[in-house]
């Protein structure tokens, strides 16, 4: 497998949007959900507001607290 960057996920910005929206939260109270999971620590508004413009991509265990959130497996 070749090495280099990582490719970008298609839409993955758009997703999460849409899964803090269907969940009618705030991106502070999106911040705090992800937080009860466990996998996620000093997680800031701010980075939330980063995954959904596509300025950042969230690490791993972050993605699956929102997978967990959305009750997507």
């Amino acid at each position: 497998m070749p090495k280099g960057a990582r490719r970008r996920p298609a839409r993955l910005a758009e997703k999460l949007c849409h899964i803090r929206h269907r969940l009618e939260l705030t991106q502070e109270e999106l911040k705090e959900r992800l937080e009860q999971f466990g996998f996620v620590s000093d997680l800031d508004r701010a980075d939330v507001s980063d995954f959904e413009r596509g300025r950042r991509d969230p690490d791993l265990l972050t993605l699956l607290s929102y997978g967990r959130l959305a009750n997507v497996y």
